[in-house]
């Protein structure tokens, strides 16, 4: 389960949470977590850091709320590929191209 960054998140903190957003999301922090950690300036470093743990808790919510909207698969018995649906896995794993007619 994901876990938001705490108040005050270290550099090191919003990076380990990185691994809990989209790519596309994870790309964009990165690149804006490296700029913080090359400011040698702590104050302004510890500015940016805080502009960002809400950008990163924001992520984290999209992700989780993203994961949760994935539909249940479900297998009705009334269909017919149901009922061969272990036949139909094995051959599409044997196989390049499997046609189910």
């Amino acid at each position: 389960m994901a876990t938001n960054p705490p108040p005050g998140a270290s550099l090191d903190d919003l990076r380990d949470h990185l691994a809990e957003v989209t790519i596309a999301d994870a790309v964009r922090l990165r690149r804006r977590l490296d700029t913080a950690a090359r400011t040698r300036d702590p104050a302004r470093q510890a500015t940016e850091l805080a502009r960002l743990a809400p950008e990163v808790e924001a992520a984290t919510a999209r992700l989780a709320q993203r994961r949760r909207a994935v539909p249940e698969i479900r297998y009705p018995d009334e269909l017919p590929v149901s009922q061969r649906r272990d036949e139909i896995a094995a051959a599409v794993a044997d196989h390049q191209v499997v046609i189910v007619a």
